[in-house]
């Protein structure tokens, strides 16, 4: 990798749910699992920022009304 995530998140500053959401979108298919399949685990990686992303969508949303 020419960039890792943590130095993304820290240099773009960004929250937890954010930082989450990059990490886990970097890390989709790159990690292996003994007992997931390779795309159960991109699956699994691309769930998790997809949560933390409508996670942090809402808050703003609740913010605004």
């Amino acid at each position: 990798r020419k960039y890792e995530p943590i130095a993304v998140i820290q240099d773009w500053g960004l929250d937890f749910c954010l930082g989450n959401t990059i990490k886990y979108i970097s890390r989709a298919g790159r990690k292996t699992s003994a007992t997931l399949t390779d795309i159960e685990k991109e699956l699994q990686d691309l769930e998790k920022a997809k949560f933390y992303l409508e996670y942090k969508i809402n808050e703003l949303k609740a913010k605004s009304q």
